[in-house]
């Protein structure tokens, strides 16, 4: 389980409230996978948590992203791309039938949570910061 904390902050209200829905998301898949009971049911369902949750998020973030003229913009909008690229990926999987979709949802959403979170997320925050935009993001 991940407890949500500082590190995951970003200072940006909005977005850091959109990434806690990410976390219990997250942490609402890995209790169903660890009990062993998830049912297609409860897979569906929070995939179409996650479908609502990037297209709210993307959204508010590439608007945020854009409008303060982000530098490393392109790359992050890859990012996202892929994310939904590989959600789609494992919706598929599901719809199939194939029986390890809770895992590698899980694994992916780990893997996202401290890459493009950690990593890729902060680089806006550090750049918004040093050109004295981050109250400005935060008002976005």
């Amino acid at each position: 389980m991940i407890e949500w904390g500082s590190k995951y902050e970003l200072g940006i209200a909005k977005v850091d409230g959109q990434h806690r829905v990410l976390v219990m998301l997250i942490n609402r898949l890995e209790s169903l996978r660890d009990s062993g009971a998830a049912s297609d049911r409860d897979l569906d369902e929070i995939l179409k948590h996650l479908d609502q949750y990037v297209r709210t998020h993307f959204a508010d973030e590439e608007r945020m992203l854009n409008q303060l003229g982000y530098e490393g913009n392109e790359e992050h909008l890859a990012e996202h791309r892929a994310f939904e690229e590989r959600i789609v990926e494992l919706r598929a999987e599901f719809e199939s039938g194939q029986t390890d979709v809770l895992n590698q949802l899980s694994e992916f959403l780990g893997g996202w949570l401290t890459h493009h979170i950690l990593e890729s997320d902060r680089s806006y925050v550090d750049e918004f910061r040093a050109r004295d935009l981050l109250k400005q993001a935060a008002s976005l």
